[in-house]
């Protein structure tokens, strides 16, 4: 009788559908953004980019990646790109040469693909990274709408698949690691994700004050030297051939010429400097714009005082991703030198955000549909001058470059705006702690 009234053990909730079936909707979604990566990915690609790539490639191979700083190898005209870029460059020529083309023919189909599934692989790497860590730190239905959010963006496609930009998303991969990394205090795969993000693509260095900042919070001396011990070991595997090579005084002579490689107001990208400029931004950046500055240094002015809205708000994940993405959008509007494929990281980031807190989902919308936007302006595979009134372009242009600034100045007072109902609490209570 005992036995027959104890209490029945708990009954575990039943999972959702999704939940349940997560795993295959997983790989339905990463079959899915393969199949269409893969189809763009038979496509030309951009032109003058894919071109210099393959040709650094194949001197990558030839000389050895050390010695692409070396005189009369480094070509600064094609980019003066960070060590590890190089590395990756290296790998696509070597596959091409092994399996492909033993005399390294250049300008070959097969040669376009192979450079664009690098970006392709590490797409599908960073949507198992937003399922991990958001499956980790929300729930696997926030995750897999990250990955479908992710892998069907049209910008996201447009840059990697369709252009067969070499390096956006492998630094977008970096940061995201590293910012999930942070948030579950995994901080020695924190600090070696960001050291290979900055030494593949500089633009990571966007992001350093704000990841900075939030590592001082809270301040250990174990948390530091956690994070600087894993920058360490990355950043000196990847020099350490140069070092072993001799090439690391070329190398950093070269890199020296990483600022003002483009010295414009915006290389296409749809900004406040082509607002600024009424669209005609190939005009050099050094000009004085406020009294003896130059555009270059009030965009960077610019861009620091940005830092002052996000530093103070919540760690919480959603926010965290969200002031990432803010910051990755103010690199992009404020700064000179901007091309239009830019926005790249922001998107990601906000659809990391808008996944875990809906009501970022219209700013991830928006900056998805004027980043794709601003690419297909100003894509000469499709070449819109061609079969667009010279009038009805450069208005679209302007058109995208207005909501671009429009949604930025928003975003901004709303960060002001909270900063200062903050402040107005904090100073209330305080004056409460007084009187009492």
């Amino acid at each position: 009788m005992n036995g027959l009234l104890a209490a029945a053990p708990p009954v575990a909730p039943r999972q959702s559908w999704i939940n349940q079936h997560a795993g295959l909707i997983l790989l339905g979604l990463l079959a899915l953004g393969l199949a269409l990566r893969l189809y763009f990915a038979s496509m030309p690609g951009y032109p003058g980019d894919i071109d210099g790539w393959s040709r650094m490639s194949a001197l990558a191979v030839r000389f050895g990646y050390p010695h692409m700083y070396d005189p009369g190898i480094f070509n600064r005209d094609e980019g003066v790109y960070p060590p590890f870029y190089h590395v990756m460059l290296n790998a696509v020529g070597l596959i091409y040469r092994q399996f492909v083309s033993p005399t390294f023919a250049l300008g070959t189909p097969e040669l376009n693909t192979l450079l664009k599934l690098f970006p392709i692989v590490c797409e599908m790497l960073l949507a198992a990274t937003l399922y991990w860590g958001l499956g980790k730190t929300v729930d696997r239905r926030a995750a897999l709408v990250a990955v479908a959010a992710f892998l069907l963006n049209p910008a996201i496609l447009y840059t990697s698949a369709y252009w067969g930009m070499f390096g956006d998303a492998f630094y977008a991969l970096c940061v995201v690691i590293a910012l999930f990394a942070l948030q579950r205090e995994r901080l020695l795969i924190a600090g070696a994700a960001l050291a290979a993000g900055v030494f593949f693509k500089f633009q990571t260095v966007a992001f350093l004050p704000l990841i900075g900042w939030w590592l001082l919070r809270p301040l250990h001396w174990k948390r530091l030297l956690t994070f600087a011990v894993g920058f360490a070991l990355a950043t000196a595997l990847i020099w350490l051939p140069y070092v072993l090579a001799g090439t690391l005084p070329n190398a950093l002579r070269a890199l020296r010429n990483t600022v003002g490689l483009f010295p414009v107001l915006a290389a296409n990208a749809h900004n406040v400097w082509w607002l600024y400029s009424g669209g005609d931004v190939w005009q050099s950046d050094v000009q004085p714009v406020l009294a003896d500055l130059s555009a270059r240094t009030v965009g960077l002015l610019a861009f620091g005082a940005a830092h002052e809205l996000v530093l103070f708000r919540s760690v919480a994940l959603p926010q965290r991703f969200a002031a990432a993405a803010y910051i990755g959008f103010a690199f992009y509007m404020l700064s000179t030198e901007m091309h239009e494929n830019y926005l790249y990281p922001t998107v990601v980031l906000l659809v990391i955000a808008a996944s875990a807190a809906r009501r970022y989902a219209p700013l991830a919308i928006v900056i998805s549909v004027t980043a794709c936007f601003n690419m297909a302006l100003h894509d000469v595979l499709i070449d819109p001058a061609t079969w667009l009134p010279a009038g009805t372009l450069d208005s679209a242009r302007m058109l995208n470059a207005t909501v671009n600034g429009a949604v930025f100045a928003a975003w901004t007072l709303s960060l002001l705006w909270d900063g200062a109902r903050q402040v107005r609490r904090l100073v209330v209570r305080n004056s409460a702690r007084t009187t009492s």
